[in-house]
This record gives C-alpha cells, sequence and structure tokens, in this order.
C-alpha cells in the first residue's frame, strides 16, 4: 500500500517528518550466543519497518546507546560501515519517495531495501587456461595466423593443463 501525504490525511505537510533509524538486536541469542541485529524505522507515528540486517552479535559486544557494537570489538569497522550503508541507503529510499510526495508502505520499503543493499553478482574474471582456449579458437578462424603459430599455442595450452 501506498498513499499520497497531504490532503488525504486532512493536513498538508511541506516538509514531513523525517523518520527515526535505530539499531537493536534480537533478545533471545541463538546456540552460539549472537543475536540478529535489526534495522528498526519509525515514520509518521504509525508505521514501523523492522528488517534485518543479516549480521550477528553478542550482546555484551553491542552498546545499546549507540547503537552501535563496541569500539573493542573485533570486526568494529566492518560491522559500523554495514550499520553506515543501511541508515544511508534507509533514509535515501525513503526520501525519494518523500520526493515524488508518496508515503510508502513498510512492505513497499522492505522491498526496496533488499533490492538496494542486495549482494552485488560478482563477474566472473577470466583465468589463463580459458582465455589461451578462446585465444586459440578466435585466432585459427583469422587467416592472419600460421597453422604453425597456432599449435604452438595449443602445445602451450597443453603444457598449462
Amino acid at each position: 500500500m501506498v498513499a499520497q501525504f497531504g490532503r488525504s490525511f486532512g493536513r498538508s505537510y511541506n516538509y514531513p517528518f523525517m523518520p527515526e533509524i535505530h539499531f537493536y538486536h534480537e533478545k533471545k541469542a541463538g546456540k552460539d550466543g549472537k543475536c540478529l541485529l535489526f534495522l528498526q524505522m519509525n515514520y509518521y507515528s504509525k508505521y514501523r519497518l523492522k528488517h534485518s540486517i543479516g549480521e550477528r552479535i553478542h550482546p555484551d559486544q553491542w552498546d545499546k546507546s549507540r547503537e552501535m557494537p563496541r569500539k573493542n570489538y573485533r570486526h568494529y569497522h566492518s560491522l559500523r560501515q554495514i550499520l553506515e550503508a543501511y541508515r544511508d541507503t534507509t533514509d535515501n529510499i525513503f526520501r525519494d519517495y518523500i520526493a515524488k510526495r508518496i508515503i510508502p508502505s513498510t512492505v513497499a520499503l522492505k522491498e526496496a531495501i533488499k533490492e538496494k543493499m542486495a549482494p552485488r553478482e560478482v563477474v566472473k574474471k577470466t583465468d589463463l587456461i580459458s582465455y589461451l582456449e578462446k585465444f586459440i579458437q578466435e585466432r585459427s578462424r583469422s587467416a592472419s595466423f600460421t597453422t604453425g603459430t597456432i599449435q604452438t599455442y595449443r602445445s602451450l595450452l597443453a603444457d598449462l593443463k
């Protein structure tokens, strides 16, 4: 559900209330003693988004007042970057909806966050063997290379394998 803001709520807001974004850990710890971390965003006093960020931390390593891992936590810097990325992404997505004069539903926000924060597909780098196989294939069709040159490349490929 996506609603227009303004007259549909009886008031017209020039600058809508910005959301409050917080990070919490789950109350129950898993078998390993770690808890799942959540992003929680409250907006317009009636919407609450709760979204798992997929990271786990031991409750003793979490600073509730700062809503960040403790500075002595082993992976402090990487986890802090992840949390900041989630905060910035969520804030930007919300601002995009507001710029369109739309109040997003929690479902729409969750889907947009998942889409933006999903791991990127890693482009597979070509290794030497596959590159050489492709090179030989392309050059064997070309008239500018002699059969002796192609045979040299094939023997090199056989030696590398």
